[in-house]
Formats: structure tokens, sequence, C-alpha cells
């Protein structure tokens, strides 16, 4: 099963136009819910309040609850925001630098769920031209993408001078750390080299028709372990086909409306053909040799 397994690295729709690098004017937290900080907690948060207090730095606090009882003197708490606003905001916001710890310092259980993170903060920060902060946590240390930003053990001092870099001089590398980030990682590129060929392996190498669909059913109602009253037919269970029926519109109808549809609609747009070109091999090549000499035009074009 190895060969159907694919493994597709995070990509975002970055804007056409990249930021130009500017010095950070505030910080930014974002989190999808509380801080993955434990043990580091203190040093991390101390660092991140002293140096917003030291040069007066509004702290943007993105998240369900950040950092549950912590309260920094400039922080501007925004909550939990749609991601699609998320990258608007990102696009929009005033030169910025990230902040994205990651606990180091904890059980096993705790680190192996870490380490399962991926590195969707440093596109986040880095492809939208915000110089960043990360801990030396594998989701950011295994990333080909880590020189958009500072990645630093969670101490008090290594934050801090993380941080003063970031402030006086890692924002004016940013014009081009940021463009190998969406060179990289942008949704098109990604789509063509990763998710395609995903989706192309899905496709059978002879279409299945309908009726033989029915009839592995049929058969495997027929064959299988006795039920009350004897194996049913389809006809007898087409009530609840319906209502499985209904459910499935229903979570298709609600997976439209989600954010994952719209975030990976250019995934879809960009496979389209390539699908397309992919079907019509198929049933090319699996169609009869009677199918194939319906399917030939007569000698003239016309009627003989």
């Amino acid at each position: 099963m190895a060969h159907r397994c694919y493994i597709t690295p995070n990509a975002l729709p970055f804007p056409s136009a990249p930021r130009i690098p500017q010095k950070p004017s505030q910080l930014i937290w974002i989190q999808s819910d509380i801080a993955a900080l434990s043990d580091s907690r203190d040093a991390v948060v101390q660092a991140v309040e002293d140096f917003s207090c030291k040069y007066h730095l509004p702290l943007v606090l993105i998240g369900k609850d950040v950092l549950k009882g912590t309260v920094f003197r400039h922080q501007v708490v925004l909550g939990q925001i749609d991601f699609a606003e998320n990258l608007r905001l990102l696009e929009t916001a005033p030169p910025s630098i990230g902040i994205a710890p990651l606990e180091t310092s904890a059980d096993q259980e705790t680190l192996d769920f870490i380490a399962g993170k991926s590195d969707l903060k440093i596109l986040l920060f880095g492809g939208y031209g915000h110089p960043a902060v990360y801990s030396a946590a594998p989701p950011y240390t295994d990333s080909g993408l880590q020189t958009g930003g500072s990645v630093v053990e969670n101490t008090y001092a290594a934050w801090i001078d993380a941080l003063e870099f970031q402030y006086q001089e890692g924002w004016k590398l940013m014009g081009e750390q940021s463009r190998l980030i969406r060179q990289e990682r942008h949704i098109d590129k990604v789509a063509v080299e990763s998710w395609a060929p995903a989706l192309e392996s899905c496709v059978l190498e002879k279409p299945v028709r309908a009726a033989e669909l029915y009839e592995i059913f049929e058969r495997a109602l027929r064959d299988g372990p006795e039920l009350r009253g004897g194996a049913p037919s389809l006809e007898n269970i087409y009530p609840e086909l319906q209502l499985e029926n209904h459910f499935l519109h229903r979570e298709i109808r609600e997976l439209r409306r989600s954010l994952s549809w719209r975030l990976t609609a250019p995934v879809r747009t960009a496979a389209k053909p390539i699908m397309e070109w992919r079907s019509k091999r198929v049933r090319s090549k699996s169609a009869s040799p009677s199918e194939k000499r319906q399917s030939t035009p007569r000698d003239g074009g016309g009627p003989s």
C-alpha cells in the first residue's frame, strides 16, 4: 500500500505582490488553540513581555485562548478568527514579528504530539513577509524553510536575543527569504507537483459501471450472514439507503461551505485538466473493439 500513500507539504495561496521589508511595529502570536507550552512557558512569556515593553510594541494575540491566565501589558486580543481572515490580516497588517513557540521540554507523549505538527507558521509569517522567532522543535528544525526566521532554544536569553535580531536586522532579509518560501510552497506549485499525482493515483485503470456495483452489493446481501427475516434485497432496504444518501448530501453541503474547501479550490482547479485528460485516456484504453469501431467516423465524413 506504500505506493498509495502520498505526503504533501503545506501550501498557501500567497498574494501576487510580496511585502516590501520594513522594520516591525508590532508582534503577532497566532494559536489555533492554547499555546503548546509547559516547562518553557515562563521563560518564553517573560522574554516576549519584556521585549514588547522595551520598545512599546503591541502584541496581537490571535486564537481561542492563546495563553490562559496571562496578560501582557501591550496586548491586543483578537480572539479566534477565520483562517481566511487570518491570511488577509497577515497580508495587510503592519510589519510584525511573528511569535511561534512550541514546547521542547516535556514528557515523551507530549513531545511526540508536538513533533507531529507542521511548519505552517513559517509559511504564515515568513511567506507573508514577517520576520519571526520559532522554538527549536522538530516542526521547525526539520523544515527546509527555517532560514525564514530565528529558530531558538526555549530560554529567556535565546528568545530575547532572537527578538532583538529580528527587530534590528532580521527584517531586512525578509524580501529574499519570503520569495524563497513563496516559490517553494505556493499552493499552485504544490497542487501540480504533489496533489495532482496523488489524485491521479486514485483513478481506476478501468471504470466500474454502476450496474456492476449494484450486482456486487446484491450478491453480498444475498450470500452474507442470515438476517432476521432473511437476507433483504436492495428494494427492501431502499428507505435506509435513502436516509444514508440524505446524510451524505448534507455532509457534502457542509464541506462545500467549509474553509478547507475554499482554501483547496486552487488545488482542484489546477488538477482538473490533468484528471480529465487521465479519465479520457483510461476510457480509451478500456473501450471494447466494437465500441472503438462505433466511435470511428465513416470514410468521407457522411452517410454511405
